[in-house]
């Protein structure tokens, strides 16, 4: 046999064995697919009510990790009433529904009706100098007492002498130089609920003041809420008729502002400085949570 014909029965002999190796084709990797129910939509438009809540979604779960994050979110559909999530199959199917339900943590709650009677009886109650009390010609005060943080155990004794008033709760929050300023919210009367605040967000904002050293290289960083248009609506009548009250935002225990209102509030729009730190800024967001524009219960959770 010469050369040529080896090397043609070679070349068929190369062609049969590619047919005759096994075939390891993979098969479509597998998916959980989470089906929620949709009420209380505040967003018609389809494809904004999306982005917000892709958003949302990816904020929840990344926002306890220090580490790089990659979500998990690999489609969201709207159908039918019906909002369907496809996640990789290698996840905490269990965590990310616990994070995709939560309500946030947010409440926007008024002050004790009868501040400067609450403040008469503090001044009974407490030893000259441990608390420091608004000036007496403030009729509409924000916090009832302040006090520096190595007394906290004191002044937690005297409120329990004094009693919390049914359907309030007392906050330390801290301040400057250690300081703890005391507030007495109605807490069993929120002004709006967690679910008719759509959105929150952080956003720096550009302004100078040279005697702070801010400016566009260190812009004040703040917190922007969002509220949905039955929230707009209570939240106008509440600041209408309250004026020259306080009203207080709170997240756990924190007091994040506590103003007079001086006028309504009727944009649905709330905006609060939080200083300079950026990233003081994202730790109050990821406290608070990242609030969907609708409700959601679960219906149903398949692996595909």
């Amino acid at each position: 046999m010469n050369l040529s014909a080896l090397n043609q029965s070679a070349g068929i002999l190369f062609l049969l064995s590619l047919f005759a190796l096994p075939s390891f084709a993979q098969s479509p990797e597998k998916k959980t697919v989470l089906t929620f129910a949709v009420t209380e939509r505040s967003l018609a438009d389809d494809s904004l009510f999306l982005q917000r809540m892709r958003n949302a979604i990816t904020h929840r779960l990344s926002a306890d990790l220090t580490t790089p994050f990659q979500s998990p979110l690999q489609n969201i559909q709207i159908s039918n009433h019906q909002l369907i999530l496809s996640l990789s199959a290698n996840t905490d199917v269990a965590l990310i529904i616990r994070q995709v339900t939560r309500t946030i943590n947010l409440g926007f709650f008024g002050g004790y009706a009868d501040p400067l009677r609450m403040i008469r009886q503090m001044k009974q109650k407490s030893p000259a100098g441990l608390l420091d009390f608004p000036p007496e010609q403030v009729t509409s005060p924000t916090y009832l007492a302040t006090f520096v943080a190595k007394d906290s155990g004191t002044v937690s004794q005297i409120l329990k002498q004094i009693g919390q008033p049914n359907g309030h709760h007392w906050y330390f929050h801290p301040g400057k130089e250690n300081i703890i300023e005391l507030y007495l919210l109605h807490t069993a009367a929120p002004v709006i609920s967690n679910n008719e605040v759509m959105e929150v967000s952080q956003y720096e904002e550009h302004w100078s003041d040279p005697e702070h050293n801010v400016g566009q290289d260190n812009p004040m960083q703040c917190v922007m809420i969002v509220l949905n248009q039955s929230g707009t609506v209570k939240f106008a009548a509440f600041t209408r008729t309250h004026l020259r009250q306080m009203l207080a935002v709170v997240t756990g225990n924190q007091v994040l502002v506590a103003p007079i209102i001086q006028g309504e509030i009727n944009g649905g729009k709330l905006t609060i400085n939080s200083g300079y730190d950026p990233a003081m800024t994202k730790a109050i967001i990821n406290q608070i949570g990242y609030p969907f524009p609708c409700k959601l219960t679960l219906l149903s959770n398949k692996t595909e």
